[in-house]
């Protein structure tokens, strides 16, 4: 099953929360109308036309409170990250726990042939925890705690961050999405019924009779709303246990180390570690994160234990076997994409495509050997380039370099002019310096390369995205002849900036993806 699938069987899961929300929607109504349509009939009053009315105003509330869920998720995977406390890890930072997680996040990136995600931490969490959150790849992030750096070894994080791309690829992260606004439909009954019972006490005696009425339907409402919080525990369960599993499993296969996603869940149980998150809407995001982001009788995950053994066969909690937390060591004070990556040996020297079904059935899937690969080929790209590729600012003079003409004289200088007018004469002279150097690398090195660049776009402002695409396509059109390889470096640079500048998509794009 290649990625494409994959994404289809989550759409056809998706048709799943459909029908138990509709199931939930029908017992509440059921539990809610029943009630008073009795109590009228018995009193000689139209009870069909109380069940009716009742069943509608459920309906309404539910479809409102589902609605506005749906539009606060449709800003997309940064939106969410952020309502979690999550802080965008720039792709320069020299932070050595943050430069070790950007590089593995890019590791993984290029070994799936996906976009890469935002990276986000979770500056406050002390719990080791991860979620990956999105409605499709360009808006795709992966947060994880500080935890997670702070007590997980490179290996270890490695294994969290194959997990969490696990989600990317089978599509769970846009079905969670829809899940948290599904439950949120059906827990608004809930709030209104909590409102409706607090209100009721509040009236004169005069009003005694339209109180206990007004909190009696609060009641039933709260009741109900409860009732149905508790079928969407169940919901979340039903979905996500197996999905858990199939993600540690599908880590395990990118990795091809148990030791690295299984010692990630023996320090969480650690069987001192709470994975616990602090923030008020973990709730509700639950079952997205790596571990129980909350405490729930009906969790979203499965056991740490069951998840462990499934992992390593025969493996039996003790007190012994919990792993010390080491804030690890050399590996994380480095820092660098060489820590604990495979050497240029036991990576591939090529990969192979022989056609393009090859090409779509590769997309998306992460194996041991792309990995290996994906770092070696970071490995041997200069570290002038790379640096450049990283930050905001040498990543605009690296893209404009990728453009400049190497067989037309005229053409070439007048890119050069074209750069700068875009800013400066240091524009123009980084662009040449990294010209000269791009002119020597592997051609495979080229594209992932540009793709680090494209990601450090993400920090430029509204009015800076505008006038950085609009200069490359002055670049593209200067030889009055656009190569494939400019078309498809425009198309991706300006999908980058339509949604980075302007912090969410087009609500006409939003849409689509939230339906879909």
């Amino acid at each position: 099953m290649n990625f494409f699938e994959h994404q289809d069987r989550a759409k056809s899961n998706s048709k799943k929360i459909v029908l138990f929300y509709t199931i939930a929607l029908i017992l509440m109504i059921t539990l809610i109308g029943v009630v008073p349509a009795i109590i009228v009939s018995q009193n000689g009053g139209d009870g069909t036309a109380v069940f009716l009315g009742v069943s509608g105003i459920i309906l309404l509330i539910a479809g409102v409170g589902t609605m506005v869920k749906f539009a606060w998720l449709n800003k997309g995977g940064p939106h969410v990250a952020e309502s979690l406390g999550g802080r965008l890890v720039s792709t320069a930072t020299r932070a050595p726990q943050e430069r070790m997680l950007i590089n593995v996040v890019e590791e993984m990136s290029i070994a799936s042939g996906c976009p890469m995600p935002g990276v986000y931490l979770l500056e406050g969490e002390s719990s080791i925890n991860a979620f990956a959150a999105g409605l499709q790849l360009d808006d795709a992030v992966i947060a994880v705690t500080r935890g997670c750096l702070e007590q997980l070894s490179r290996d270890e994080l490695q294994g969290v961050i194959a997990h969490e791309y696990s989600h990317i690829i089978h599509g769970d992260m846009r079905l969670n999405l829809k899940l948290i606004g599904v439950i949120a439909g059906i827990t608004t009954l809930a709030y209104v019924g909590e409102i409706l019972f607090r209100c009721a006490g509040r009236g004169s005696k005069d009003d005694a009779r339209a109180g206990a009425a007004i909190g009696a339907i609060g009641l039933l409402f709260f009741i109900g709303g409860w009732l149905g919080v508790l079928f969407s525990s169940i919901i979340k369960a039903m979905v996500s246990r197996q999905r858990e599993f199939l993600a540690d499993a599908s880590a395990v296969q990118y990795t091809r180390s148990k030791t690295g996603i299984a010692g990630a869940l023996k320090k969480i149980g650690g069987f001192a570690n709470d994975p616990k998150l602090a923030s008020a809407n973990a709730r509700d995001a639950s079952h997205m994160f790596f571990s129980e982001g909350i405490r729930s009788i009906f969790a979203s995950h499965p056991p740490l234990e069951k998840r462990i053994q499934r992992i390593q066969a025969g493996w039996v909690p003790s007190k012994s076997s919990s792993v010390a937390v080491t804030g690890g060591g050399a590996d994380m004070a480095m820092g660098f994409t060489s820590a604990m990556t495979p050497s240029a040996e036991a990576a591939p020297a090529t990969i192979r495509v022989e056609n393009v079904e090859q090409v779509i059935n590769n997309v998306g899937e992460i194996s041991p050997h792309a990995v290996a690969y994906a770092a070696d080929l970071l490995n041997q790209i200069p570290e002038s380039l790379l640096g450049a590729a990283h930050d905001v600012y040498t990543s605009r003079a690296l893209i404009f370099a990728f453009l400049l003409d190497d067989h037309d004289d005229a053409a070439r200088a007048k890119q050069l002019e074209i750069i700068n007018g875009y800013g400066s004469s240091e524009f123009v002279q980084l662009s040449t310096q990294y010209g000269g150097a791009i002119a020597s690398l592997d051609r495979r090195q080229v594209l992932p390369l540009f793709e680090i660049a494209r990601h450090a776009l993400a920090d430029m402002s509204q009015s800076q995205g505008i006038k950085f695409l609009n200069t490359i396509n002055e670049l593209v059109k200067a030889d009055r002849h656009i190569s494939m390889f400019e078309w498809v470096l425009y198309r991706l640079t300006k999908r980058t900036l339509d949604i980075s500048t302007n912090g969410q998509r087009s609500p006409k794009a939003a849409k689509a993806t939230i339906a879909s």
